[in-house]
C-alpha cells in the first residue's frame, strides 16, 4: 500500500527501524510517540505521525481503545496535517517526497476519522481537515485518492462534516475526480442532502448544487453516465423542494443529457434515472421544463445545437420517450399485484410512479401544444409528432389506461377482501372505505400508496381530454374504488385501516383533485352517471367535504378550487341526459338550503358562492313542482345575492350571476 510505504520510508529515514515502527508494548510505544507529536520540530512531529500509523495497524488492541486513540489525537497539529496535505515538489523536495507526506497525512487523518469517538471525531480538528483533502485529491495515487474520498465520506455523514463541506469554497477537485471515483458521487450526494435537512444551510445547498450540477454534466461527457443520473435523481427526489432554484441555469443541459441517454438505448437501471429525474423536474419547474424536455431544434434550425443522436434521431424524442415508459407500465403493471408484499415492490413502484407522473405532464402539455398556432415556443425550440405517429401514441396511452383501471380495481379488491379466495366474496355494493387488509405493501395500504395516486392522476386526465367512450365506461366500474379513496382522503374514520396503523388514525394521501377529474370524464356517460348515482356519489361528495368545505370562514386557495371542481362534477351528474327534469331527488336540496344560509364572507369565495348558486338553481329545476314549491323563500334569497354580484366588477362573476336569475326567472320563483 502507497500509505503503508511512505510509513516505511519515514521510520527508517528517522532510524527507527521496523522494530520501533511496530513496538510489541503498545502502551510504552504511545508514550514514546505522544512527545514526538508534541515536538516543535516538523522532522520530529513526521516521525511521530509515520511511526504511530504502523502501530495503530499492527495493534488491533489499541484501535479499540477510545482513551489512548483521543490522547494520541490531541497529540497531533492539525496545522501540522494541513501543511502534508499541501506538499508539492520543489527544490529543496522531489515529487516522491512530496507525494509521501500527503499520503501518510491522508492515511492518519483516515485512520482517526474511522477510530475516533463521534463526539471528538467530529470536532473542527479533525473535519477542519476538509479542505486540505479535496485539494489533494488531484495530486495524489488512485489508492490514497480512495481513502480520501472514504474520510470525505465519513465526514459528509456527519451534520458538522457535511456544513464544513458544504462552506469550502472550490470542489473542483471532487467533481473532477467524479466520473472515474463512485466515491465521490457518494460524497456529493451526502453533503447535499444532510446538508439540506440542517438549519439555516438551504441557500449554501442550493448555490451549490447550481453549481454542482453543470460542472458535472461536462465532467461526465465521454464517460458512463449511469452514475451521474443516479445522483441526480437521489438528490432531486430526496432533497426538499425549497433546496432548488426558481430557475437554475442547468435545466436545458440536463434536458439534452436525458435526451442524449434516452436514445441512445439505456438499460432498464439508466431509463429509470431519467424517468425519475424527468418526473420531478416536470412537476418542480412546471413552466420551464416541459418545453425543455418534450421539444426540440426543428429541421434545418439549429440542429448543430442540439444533441447529435437526437439530430439523427427519425421520430421526436418526446414519442420514444413516452412510448419506453407506456411500454414498461404495460410490462409490469399486470402482474405488479405478485410483488405487492415483497422487497421489490417500492423500488419497482418508484420507476412506475414517475412514469406514470410523466406521462400525465406530458398529456397536459401535448393538449396545450396543439391548441397553438404554432409548434414553436419564445426559445425557438418545437414540438411537433407526425399524425400517424400521434395516433399510435393515442392508442398505446389508451392501452395503458385500459390496464390501469384493471390495476386498480384488483388493488381495491385486495383491499376490500374481493376477488380473495378466487373471488368468492361479493364486494359490497356503497363501501366507502377499505375493510381489513390481510396483504398489501410494506410501506402502507393502497390510500398510502403513491403509484396508485400517480395512475389515477393520469388516468383522470385522459379520461378528461380524450373522449374515448369505451375507456370512460369500463373506468365507470370503478366509481367505487374511487369514492372510496376520496372518502379516506376526506379524513373519514378507517374502521380497519391498513396494518401498522390505528383506527381513526390512517393517514391518507389526497386523491381527491385527481378524482374529481376522472368523475368529469366519466359522468359524461350513461354508465359513469348510473354508477356514480348508485354508490351515493352526490351525498358523498356534498356531505363529507363541499358542505364541511363551505362552513368554513377560513378558505385557502386549494380548498375553493376543489369545492369548484365538485361542484362541477355534481352539476355535470344533474344535468346528463339520463336525468329527466323531475329527477332531483328531495336529500338533494340541502344543497338549495346551504346556498340561501349565511355563507363566509370573503371575495376569494365568490367564484365558489356563485358555482353553488348554479348547483342550486339546477337542482330546483329538476326537482318536482310541488318539492320546488317547498323552497321559494330560499331561492329568493339565491336571487338576491346573484344581483348582488351584478355590482362586482369582475366580468365572469357578473356572467354567472345573470345565468342564476335567468334560471331562476324560469321557474318563476326567487325574483
Amino acid at each position: 500500500m502507497a500509505a503503508d510505504s511512505a510509513v516505511q520510508r519515514a521510520a527508517t529515514a528517522a532510524g527507527t527501524g521496523a522494530s520501533a515502527a511496530a513496538p510489541k508494548n503498545p502502551s510504552a510505544s504511545i508514550d514514546q510517540i505522544i512527545p514526538l507529536l508534541k515536538s516543535k520540530n516538523d522532522t520530529s512531529r513526521f516521525v511521530g505521525l509515520a511511526i504511530l500509523k504502523s502501530v495503530l495497524d499492527n495493534q488491533r488492541d489499541l484501535q479499540r481503545d477510545s482513551v489512548i486513540i483521543t490522547k494520541c489525537w490531541a497529540a497531533i497539529s492539525p496545522g501540522f496535517l494541513d501543511r502534508l496535505l499541501r506538499a508539492e515538489q520543489s527544490a529543496g523536495k522531489s515529487k516522491e517526497e512530496a507525494r509521501d507526506l500527503v499520503e501518510l497525512a491522508v492515511a492518519v487523518i483516515h485512520a482517526f476519522a474511522v477510530l475516533l469517538p463521534l463526539d471528538v471525531g467530529s470536532g473542527e480538528g479533525l473535519v477542519g481537515r476538509c479542505e486540505g483533502l479535496l485539494m489533494a485529491l488531484l495530486r495524489s495515487s488512485s489508492e490514497t485518492t480512495g481513502l480520501i474520498l472514504q474520510t470525505l465520506l465519513t465526514f459528509a455523514s456527519w451534520p458538522v462534516g457535511a456544513a464544513r463541506l458544504l462552506g469550502v469554497g472550490d470542489w473542483s477537485p471532487l467533481l473532477e475526480v467524479a466520473p472515474q471515483q463512485p466515491l465521490a458521487i457518494d460524497v456529493i450526494k451526502f453533503v447535499l442532502i444532510n446538508g439540506a435537512f440542517q438549519p439555516g444551510l438551504l441557500q449554501q445547498v442550493r448555490l451549490r448544487l447550481d453549481a454542482v450540477v453543470p460542472a458535472l454534466i461536462v465532467n461526465f461527457r465521454g464517460s458512463a453516465t449511469s452514475p451521474l443520473l443516479e445522483l441526480l435523481a437521489d438528490l432531486f427526489v430526496k432533497l426538499p423542494p425549497e433546496a432548488l432554484s426558481l430557475d437554475p441555469n442547468w435545466l436545458k443541459l440536463l434536458s439534452s443529457l436525458i435526451q442524449e441517454t434516452v436514445l441512445a438505448r439505456p438499460t432498464l437501471n439508466t431509463r429509470k434515472w431519467c424517468t425519475l429525474i424527468s418526473s420531478t423536474l416536470l412537476q418542480h419547474y412546471p413552466e420551464q421544463f416541459p418545453s425543455l424536455l418534450f421539444r426540440t431544434s426543428p429541421k434545418g434550425k439549429g440542429r448543430d445545437k442540439q444533441p447529435a443522436a437526437l439530430a439523427l434521431e427519425p421520430k421526436p424524442f418526446a414519442y420514444l420517450f413516452v412510448s419506453l415508459i407506456l411500454i414498461d407500465i404495460r410490462a409490469t403493471i399486470p402482474s405488479l399485484l405478485e410483488t405487492l408484499a415483497s422487497s421489490e415492490y417500492p423500488s419497482t413502484a418508484e420507476r412506475l410512479t414517475a412514469g406514470y407522473s410523466v406521462v400525465a405532464v406530458f398529456v397536459g402539455f401535448l393538449v396545450r401544444s396543439l391548441d397553438e398556432d404554432v409548434g414553436e415556443d419564445s426559445t425557438g425550440l418545437f414540438f411537433q409528432i407526425e399524425p400517424d405517429l400521434l395516433l399510435k401514441l393515442r392508442r398505446d396511452i389508451a392501452e395503458t389506461m385500459g390496464l390501469t383501471v384493471e390495476f386498480l380495481r384488483d388493488r381495491w379488491d385486495g383491499v376490500t377482501g374481493s376477488g380473495l379466495d378466487g373471488g368468492s366474496q361479493p364486494r359490497p355494493a356503497k363501501q366507502k372505505t377499505p375493510l381489513s387488509l390481510t396483504w398489501d405493501t410494506c410501506d402502507g395500504g393502497i390510500a398510502q400508496d403513491h403509484l396508485v395516486l400517480a395512475a389515477i392522476r393520469t388516468l383522470a386526465l385522459w379520461l378528461r381530454e380524450d373522449e374515448n367512450e369505451t375507456l370512460r365506461r369500463e373506468a365507470s366500474g370503478n366509481t367505487d374504488v374511487f369514492l372510496g379513496l376520496y372518502a379516506q382522503s376526506n379524513s373519514i374514520e378507517v374502521k380497519d385501516p391498513t396494518p401498522g396503523t390505528e383506527p381513526g388514525k390512517a393517514k391518507s394521501l389526497d386523491f381527491r383533485l385527481a378524482l374529481l377529474t376522472a368523475f368529469e370524464g366519466t359522468t359524461t356517460t350513461n354508465d359513469g352517471v348510473e354508477a356514480f348515482l348508485e354508490a351515493n356519489g352526490l351525498e358523498a361528495l356534498w356531505h363529507y367535504d363541499l358542505a364541511k368545505l363551505l362552513s368554513t370562514d377560513a378558505k385557502s386557495e386549494e380548498d375553493i378550487s376543489r369545492g369548484i371542481e365538485i361542484i362541477r362534477v355534481l352539476l355535470a351528474v344533474v344535468e346528463h341526459d339520463r336525468n329527466s327534469e323531475t329527477s332531483a331527488k328531495e336529500e338533494w336540496m340541502d344543497v338549495v338550503k346551504v346556498a340561501a344560509a349565511p355563507l363566509p364572507s370573503g371575495n376569494s369565495a365568490l367564484e365558489l358562492h356563485l358555482s353553488l348558486f348554479q348547483l342550486a338553481v339546477e337542482l330546483l329545476t329538476r326537482a318536482p313542482k310541488g318539492l320546488r314549491r317547498r323552497f321559494v323563500g330560499e331561492a329568493g334569497v339565491i336571487g338576491e345575492r346573484a344581483r348582488g354580484m351584478l355590482r362586482i366588477g369582475d366580468k365572469g362573476l357578473r356572467d354567472g350571476a345573470v345565468e342564476v336569475l335567468e334560471g331562476l326567472e324560469g321557474l318563476s320563483i326567487g325574483s
